[in-house]
């Protein structure tokens, strides 16, 4: 039996249960229908009220805190969580803080030094900057290590975010321009990646589950063609909230398109969110609409 884990909606707070199998998805809120990513809390109970904490929270002290800790010579305790140890590292720090800072004064370890060796191979400045403290004998100290290697990341970071926010290659355009769709000029590597991952992939969850949430209770496809026929509704005016829904059959408006060869041919597009989805003219909605009405 599949595990069920519980969050809650950063925008409205709304409790969501789901299946362990979901962590990291991203999905509508069934209340304010904003889009949330899935992931696990862990109830803990503190001044006699519920609380939620991150399950990260829970998991075991890093040996990076441990070694913080014993710095400060404070007993480790077995099975000792990283919330624990963060407690303990803050209020070392508070009743000690020239200790703190001769914890940051201390010379850079050898793994700081190695860490900062690998990234300046690709960085320049860094390189430089390493070559001239070498020349100038002057050592890193801990801290400054720890600084150095938090901006190396973040640029690192910077630019993992900007490959996937160039422009969708030419093959990725290739491929889903063989599938038959149009394409946005917008469109960038990510989103191409995220339609072309769903291909031959299972249907996802949030997909069926607004099939059935509209009344169409079997569905023969892929992930890509789920992902489709999720947009197809909500472009008849579907939702995940039920007092949001137009009064319309969408199962016969379903099928109308579907039957339509119009329908394998839409846009890759954004909707008003922002959100990566599939499009088709607004004649050929209101067409297969007024087809719903003859059912």
């Amino acid at each position: 039996m599949s595990e069920f884990l519980k969050c809650e909606c950063s925008h409205c707070g709304q409790r969501i249960e789901f299946p362990a199998t979901g962590i990291g998805q991203t999905v509508p809120c069934p209340t304010c229908d904003k889009s949330i990513t899935l992931a696990a809390t862990i109830p803990k109970q503190a001044n006699n009220n519920e609380v939620s904490v991150p399950r990260t929270r829970s998991e075991p002290a890093t040996e990076r805190q441990k070694t913080k800790l014993r710095w400060f010579g404070y007993p480790i305790a077995d099975g000792m969580t990283k919330c624990e140890a963060s407690n303990a590292i803050d209020e070392c720090v508070r009743q000690n803080p020239q200790k703190d800072r001769q914890y940051y004064d201390r010379p850079a370890t050898k793994e700081q030094i190695a860490q900062l060796r690998e990234y300046a191979k690709t960085d320049k400045d860094l390189r430089v900057q390493l070559k001239k403290l070498k020349e100038d004998d002057f050592d890193l100290t801990y801290g400054e290590a720890k600084d150095l290697l938090r901006k190396c990341e973040r640029e690192a970071e910077l630019r993992e975010f900007d490959k996937f926010s160039d422009p969708a290659n030419n093959a990725q355009r290739k491929q889903l321009k063989a599938l038959g769709f149009k394409l946005d000029a917008k469109l960038t590597i990510a989103d191409a990646d995220e339609i072309l991952m769903l291909k031959g992939a299972p249907p996802r969850g949030i997909d069926l589950n607004l099939f059935e949430q509209h009344g169409i209770t079997s569905f023969q496809g892929d992930g890509l063609g789920a992902f489709a026929l999720s947009d197809l509704i909500r472009s008849f005016g579907g939702s995940a909230q039920s007092h949001n829904r137009k009064n319309i059959n969408y199962v016969a408006a379903c099928l109308a398109a579907i039957n339509d060869p119009a329908y394998q041919n839409p846009k890759l597009t954004y909707d008003w969110e922002g959100f990566v989805a599939f499009a088709w003219p607004k004649s050929k909605i209101r067409e297969w609409l007024c087809a719903a009405k003859a059912y």
